[in-house]
């Protein structure tokens, strides 16, 4: 188990921050922009002068140039560096003056600084974030052997890299640890591998390892520190954010790579094969120079190989085909070959060659896919650099180039404008790559197999052929354009692949969403030829036979839908008959042998058939039946919630009148402690009667009828229609007309799928769980967003109004305005700022006492949870010690410090409507529907999986929190086992108790109180801790981000400790539910659930980060 000490992780599972591009990216890099912001002053000292910021830079920056003309070796980066506070000024100073000496020697005025500048600059704001994150075990200051811990540089997957002082030589170095949890004997024999690789290499462009060894049980490698390094990761991540590529670029980055061959040439010469390399490992010093490290995979001549598993080395992104076939007899030094192609063609073209969903995915394209074609992501790429790449990334070793000094070679005649070797492939190599590469997902390698030898044999057909078969050759030749056309599909899987990079909206992403469109555009737009084409091929096929014809129609996975579409347009139109006066029909009389002999187990049955929003209709008139035998056998509240199904039975079958007075009756009998409930039913149902019998319910109800007649009508042509296709022999022979005709059929379903209008990504207003908002929706927040946060806009006048506000609130705390939220100023209980979530709902109104008022037209509302110091956990053992809890479980042990720094968590746990919002479904059991006319407000989703928490929340920018957090905002400063009086449990917890039991006679402990909530509370029903947050414990338990691990507590470090899951590893929920006795709703409890599990009593409350 690995510790995680960041609380949010990366995109796909949490929240991927946003960071706007630093100035020194702006200023060296890229085109300046827009005027400079003045220059402001600060009070420096007891003299109480103001200085200048700008003259202050000034000096600065003549003591530097002094410094350099007196002989001193110090670059512009690290001056700048020890200035930071001054870093835009000096930066502007360093331009003017490289602009004098260029026009002093002659060069254009334009002329872009060389060194420094391109590789380095851009991410140093981001790095010290970056480096400000984790917190391990050791920590800056303290002492290991003879090194003297700095700063931490960064975490791998293995170890902590520090910088250090290696106080005997007084230099300073890096020093690499081991992370406590990878202390297992495999894992320090590759620790050790990296040390003995790298101790064999002394090359410019390779990280330096000075020792090896171990103190105090810390296992270290002291290697070279490269000052102000950053990786090429950190490079890629930024240009990404660009608007346009630098001048040059392509030009450096094959200037970059012939230094990286170069170092990796010197490793292959000494014997060592890196296996990992990927940017991440890419270092670049301050002179824009690389330095390749981690040599922790690497395999030395004259050492055996670890075992099967420890050789299946690498990262399957950047793996070589040898590398994903395991096959360890045949890995030489062409593996690192191939994987330097894939970081050159992700410079080239910011994009991975090989991307997938799953590692399955990514191997498969490795091993068998073609990348997609450079000039097709970029045209401005180079040729040359488009075929060096490709060559590079060629499946088989034997057809790259055979040593990194041939690729540093290559790379070098492009930058001398010479011819290169290598040659794009002819049109007889693309359609057998293209066959290779399989071009739709929905079809396997046999398919892919078939398609190559069909398509290579007619190639050597056309190229063998005699001139006497021109006819021949030139339908080679169409088919050869419709190969090419068909790699229309690649571009398709490409599009779909980008949509997952453009969430959360926000407005920086706005070109990013508007070029996505333009895409989507363009490939739809060849849907009318693919549709052409493919009409083409079905004349040529055999005739469907009527059997055929019924066995599709039965076998079509829409075939069910049509007898319910059915049932649900008699039952409507038995209803708007009887509505209209036509006699009721006869209630069926049911074989009571075949139901429950309960009154209980009847009108359950009853219920599921006649309730509001049921999927099933038609079965209405046995719920009447149901219902009525059951209000005979029961008595009080039993006998109330009968009459009260029997009264929405009665409604079903267009009986007005018999509804209203079966709702009276249920009124009538229903205990004194429930009369309030039953009068809103009553209520409810003359409003539903009332609209229903009216003239404009009339008519709605028909037009209703006449929508559903459409929607059979349409259903029985999608189900009628011909899926299979035969073909007679000649055809087969002559075009393959069949294997043509399910790639574009299956092309064309793709293509189509995009514009569906529940689901479809292109579509206007699209939502799928899997893809979350389409980019239509995405991209109009994203222009919402960019509005109102604009000078003058609405939420950048509401961020101007409270952020004075809310600094004096939280002292400490520098907040700059969220992207997404909007302050609506503090709770009137708690005094904590809560902020409305634009992108989930409208904007929540608090009524006269300052409250929030919540509907189902409500986005979610965020605490901004001051950051804190507690006693994370529990103990049953000493009534006298601190977290004593008698019902504490050992593995809410050992008690530990930890310290939270601020951030966001909802109010409320979800509801239902806010995450149908978000997902496009709610996937609740306990619905309004399913509860009963009277819980009809805003009520927490459930029946959610961890995995689908993660998905949804990480498109809107949100995620999961910590155990830690969630832990601490429910304590909300207290110490004792809940955050309230346990005399006053009913008033802040839903717990299991005698509503509960009376509902479900289940054989569970509840409580002797009644709160009136058999099922979930509508959230915010009952009373907040000091915080202001709701529901925290009790209503449903709620998931975390971490992983269970028992012995995470005992290793956990203070600052915000989260213990990252890994693979199908149980899940951390927290607060017990209304399923739960009191005993299990505390603050400290910890519950593991798969993270699969999709149980209604579990939901979710989301949590944000807070952006720089």
């Amino acid at each position: 188990m690995r510790r995680r000490t960041t609380f949010f992780a990366g995109k796909r599972g949490g929240f991927e921050r946003e960071t706007r591009l630093t100035p020194w990216v702006r200023c060296f890099a890229f085109p300046a922009r827009g005027p400079q912001k003045p220059v402001a002053t600060a009070t420096l000292g007891s003299r109480g002068k103001e200085v200048s910021m700008e003259r202050n830079a000034a000096s600065l920056f003549a003591a530097f140039l002094v410094r350099r003309e007196t002989g001193e070796a110090i670059g512009f980066e690290t001056f700048a560096g020890e200035h930071a506070e001054h870093a835009a000024e000096l930066l502007e100073l360093w331009s003017k003056h490289q602009a004098i000496e260029r026009a002093l020697r002659g060069a254009p005025a334009d002329e872009k600084e060389p060194a420094g500048s391109f590789f380095h600059l851009s991410c140093r704001k981001e790095r010290r974030r970056r480096e400000g994150s984790t917190h391990p075990s050791l920590g800056p200051g303290d002492r290991l052997g003879d090194f003297l811990l700095i700063r931490l540089l960064g975490t791998g997957g293995m170890g902590r890299v520090y910088e250090a002082m290696q106080t005997d030589l007084r230099r300073k170095v890096a020093l690499k640890l081991v992370l406590p949890e990878r202390m297992d004997e495999r894992s320090l024999e590759l620790f050790a591998r990296e040390a003995r690789a790298g101790g064999r290499l002394s090359h410019p462009g390779i990280v330096g390892v000075h020792g090896y060894g171990e103190t105090d049980g810390v296992h270290w490698i002291n290697q070279e520190l490269v000052e102000e390094g950053w990786t090429l990761r950190d490079f890629l991540d930024e240009i990404r954010r660009a608007d346009t590529l630098p001048r040059d670029y392509y030009r450096r980055i094959a200037a970059f790579i012939i230094q990286v061959a170069e170092a990796l040439q010197a490793a292959h010469d000494a014997g060592v094969i890196h296996r990992d390399i990927k940017p991440q490992n890419i270092l670049i010093g301050p002179d824009d120079r690389p330095k390749v490290g981690d040599f922790g995979l690497a395999r030395v001549s004259g050492e055996s190989a670890l075992t099967l598993t420890g050789d299946f080395a690498g990262t399957y992104l950047y793996m070589s085909p040898e590398q994903v076939a395991a096959r360890r007899m045949g890995l030489d030094h062409r593996t690192d070959i191939f994987s330097l192609g894939v970081v050159l063609y992700e410079l080239l073209s910011l994009r991975r060659p090989f991307e997938g969903d799953t590692t399955h995915q990514i191997a498969e394209k490795i091993l068998t896919w073609d990348p997609p074609d450079l000039h097709r992501q970029r045209s401005r790429i180079p040729a040359d650099l488009s075929s060096i790449a490709g060559k590079m990334l060629e499946k088989r070793p034997a057809d790259r180039y055979q040593s990194m000094g041939d690729v540093a070679e290559e790379l070098g005649r492009y930058l001398a404008n010479e011819p290169v070797l290598a040659q794009p492939p002819g049109p007889v190599r693309r359609l057998q790559k293209w066959a290779i590469r399989n071009p739709t997902r929905s079809l396997v390698g046999a398919v892919a197999a078939v398609a190559f030898l069909v398509i290579s044999i007619l190639a050597l057909h056309v190229i063998h052929t005699n001139r006497a078969l021109r006819s021949q050759e030139t339908e080679a030749r169409m088919r050869a354009a419709d190969v090419l056309r068909l790699s229309l599909s690649q571009d398709l899987d490409d599009l779909i692949a980008d949509s997952e990079d453009l969430s959360p909206p926000v407005p920086d992403r706005i070109p990013a969403l508007r070029s996505w469109l333009q895409r989507a555009h363009e490939i739809t737009a060849q849907l009318p030829g693919l549709r052409a084409k493919r009409d083409e091929l079905r004349s040529l096929a055999l005739p469907r036979s009527a059997q055929q014809r019924v066995e599709e129609r039965r076998s079509h996975p829409d075939f069910p839908k049509l007898a319910v579409l059915r049932a649900r347009i008699d039952a409507r139109r038995r209803a708007l008959e009887a509505r209209c006066g036509a006699a009721m029909p006869d209630l069926p009389k049911p074989d009571w042998s075949q139901f429950p002999h309960s009154g209980l187990g009847m009108n359950k049955i009853a219920w599921d058939l006649v309730r509001p929003g049921r999927e099933v209709e038609g079965r209405e008139p046995l719920g009447v039946a149901l219902a009525a035998r059951a209000a005979e056998e029961l008595e009080g509240a039993e006998r109330a919630r009968a009459l009260d199904t029997l009264a929405w039975g009665r409604f079903a079958l267009g009986d007005d009148e018999g509804a209203v007075e079966a709702s009276a009756r249920a009124l009538a009998v229903a205990p004194e402690a429930e009369r309030a409930t039953y009068e809103d039913c009553l209520s409810a149902i003359k409003e539903a009667t009332a609209s229903a019998s009216s003239e404009s319910g009339i008519a709605a109800s028909r037009a209703e009828l006449a929508g559903l007649e459409g929607d059979l009508a349409a259903l029985e042509r999608r189900v009628d229609e011909r899926r299979h296709w035969e073909f007679p022999p000649e055809a087969e022979v002559r075009t393959r007309a069949r294997w043509w005709h399910n790639q574009i059929d299956s092309l064309i379903a793709r293509i189509e799928e995009l514009s569906d209008p529940t689901t479809g990504l292109a579509s206007a207003n699209g939502i799928s769980e899997r893809y979350g908002w389409s980019i239509p929706r995405r991209l109009a927040l994203a222009e919402r967003l960019e509005s109102g946060s604009a000078p003058g806009g609405d939420y950048a006048r509401a961020w101007e109004e409270a952020l004075p506000r809310i600094r004096a609130a939280y002292p400490g705390l520098s907040l700059s305005p969220q992207v997404g939220l909007v302050p609506l100023g503090p709770a009137p209980d708690s005094g904590l700022w809560e902020f409305w979530d634009v992108q989930s709902g409208a904007r929540p109104e608090r009524d006269g006492d300052g409250h929030l008022r919540l509907d189902a037209e409500s986005g979610l509302v965020f605490v901004l949870i001051p950051g804190g110091r507690f006693r994370m956990g529990a103990q049953a053992a000493d009534p006298e010690g601190p977290g004593f809890d008698p019902d504490a479980d050992d593995n809410e042990e050992p008690i530990h410090t930890v310290t939270v720094r601020p951030f966001f968590l909802s109010k409320f746990e979800m509801t239902q409507e806010a995450w149908e919002r978000l997902a496009g479904h709610n996937p609740s059991k306990w619905t309004s529907s399913t509860l009963g006319s009277a819980h009809t407000a805003a009520l927490p989703v459930d029946q959610v999986s961890w995995y689908d928490a993660m998905l949804v929340l990480g498109h809107a920018g949100m995620t999961l929190p910590s155990e830690a957090q969630w832990e601490y905002a429910c304590r909300a400063g207290t110490t004792t086992p809940r955050p309230f009086d346990p005399e006053d449990f009913a008033r802040h917890a839903n717990v299991a108790e005698q509503s509960f039991q009376r509902t479900f006679a289940a054989a569970v402990a509840f409580e002797e109180w009644d709160d009136g909530f058999a099922r979930p509370a509508p959230v915010g029903s009952l009373l907040p801790n000091a915080f202001g947050l709701h529901d925290m414990l009790g209503g449903l338990w709620e998931w975390c981000y971490d992983g269970y691990d028992r012995a995470f507590y005992g290793m956990s470090p203070e600052m915000d400790p989260a213990c990252t899951p890994e693979g199908d590893q149980a899940r951390i929920c927290r607060g017990g539910s209304f399923t739960s006795p009191a005993a299990q709703a505390r603050s400290s409890i910890r519950f593991a659930f798969g993270p699969a599990g999709a149980v209604n009593y579990l939901g979710v409350r989301p949590a944000r980060p807070i952006l720089d």
